[in-house]
């Protein structure tokens, strides 16, 4: 079960950074080889515009290294993301965008197998704002482990 959370965007102050929603993961078993895990995602969230945001796509990550109780990974996801733009006023009408999303590097932080705390960077490839540097935005949400067997 993901539950997501917020976001950071970087020097664009001006977008809701408070993305609450919530989705699934689920990791596919048999799909490991040389230490990588592969994994789907389906998410439903409020973004950055203050409309709909939906997400899904498959993704892989490596365990770097170990720290306790808790296990960091690197990995990245491939995805297709739907997004509308509510109205600003009367005359305006409703935006929706669909569009891939070919590469999400993420930063996984797993705590005894319960819940993993997903850092995720969309990277600038706007090229009216390559001035902004290589990130767009920040993100963050949390997958918790269920004891829920759907798949």
């Amino acid at each position: 079960l993901n539950l997501w959370g917020g976001s950071h965007h970087v020097q664009k102050e001006d977008l809701n950074s408070h993305n609450w929603g919530v989705g699934v993961r689920k990791h596919i078993k048999g799909c490991t080889s040389g230490g990588w895990s592969r994994f789907a995602e389906l998410d439903i969230y409020r973004n950055s515009f203050y409309g709909l945001g939906v997400v899904a796509g498959m993704g892989i990550y490596h365990e770097v290294t170990r720290w306790g109780d808790f296990k960091f990974s690197l990995g990245f996801m491939a995805a297709l993301a739907y997004y509308t733009r509510p109205k600003q006023n009367d005359n305006d009408r409703l935006e929706k965008y669909l569009f891939p999303v070919p590469f999400l590097p993420i930063i996984l932080i797993d705590y005894k197998d319960w819940g993993t705390l997903n850092i995720g960077m969309v990277p600038n490839i706007r090229k009216d704002i390559v001035d902004r540097g290589p990130v767009a935005v920040w993100g963050a949400y949390f997958s918790i482990q269920t004891p829920f067997k759907w798949f």
